[in-house]
């Protein structure tokens, strides 16, 4: 039974993550393996990767995925942010995933599910993490419902999932707060040494 090394949740996302070591993968010759190492033993099978230049619509919606792979009777999209080989720390994962990035991958997640008929599972993947996003269904109806104010705003009849992730990214900060505790502590800890 596979296993998630943590959980967390924020801006209305549940997180589970799995760490790995990204060098070690990056020399994989196997592209599933080498890209989907946080799930050993996969039988995925990559349907397109970005390269591939594969635009989906889905309304007024464009994504184009860094990867997708069919994985049993669904699929999967994978998001990857390379952030120049900096790994995600262990200890603050939740902190230093970028809401940006949340909502990317799950407007093109959707737009994947949406257009092929069917499930599909949106990760997010770091240079040492996997990260599987599970939503609640209200920040994705918050985000998608904010597709014709992003037309709208860009002057476009449609929009690209990244800019659509932009665009939400302050209605989601302030309708699904967060607060980074672990951080939030450590500025209150500064304040207190500097003003002693």
């Amino acid at each position: 039974m596979f296993v998630w090394d943590a959980q967390g949740e924020r801006n209305g996302v549940r997180l589970k993550s799995r760490f790995f070591d990204g060098d070690a993968a990056d020399r994989l010759e196997d592209r599933v393996e080498r890209t989907l190492c946080f799930l050993p033993g996969t039988s995925a099978r990559l349907l397109w990767r970005e390269q591939d230049r594969r635009n989906l619509r889905w309304g007024s919606v464009v994504a184009q995925s860094d990867g997708v792979y069919a994985v049993g009777d669904g699929l999967l999209n994978l998001e990857y942010k390379s952030r120049g080989k900096r790994p995600i720390d262990r200890q603050n994962w939740v902190g230093e995933v970028r809401l940006k990035d949340m909502l990317q991958c799950l407007i093109m997640t959707v737009v994947v599910a949406q257009s092929l008929s069917r499930p599909c599972a949106a990760v997010l993947r770091y240079h040492n993490a996997g990260i599987l996003l599970v939503p609640q269904q209200r920040l994705l109806d918050t985000v998608i419902g904010l597709a014709p104010q992003a037309c709208a705003y860009y002057g476009s009849v449609d929009v690209a999932a990244t800019d659509l992730a932009k665009f939400a990214e302050p209605r989601v900060e302030k309708d699904f707060a967060w607060r980074d505790e672990a951080q939030s502590r450590a500025g209150v800890e500064a304040h207190s040494h500097l003003f002693r």
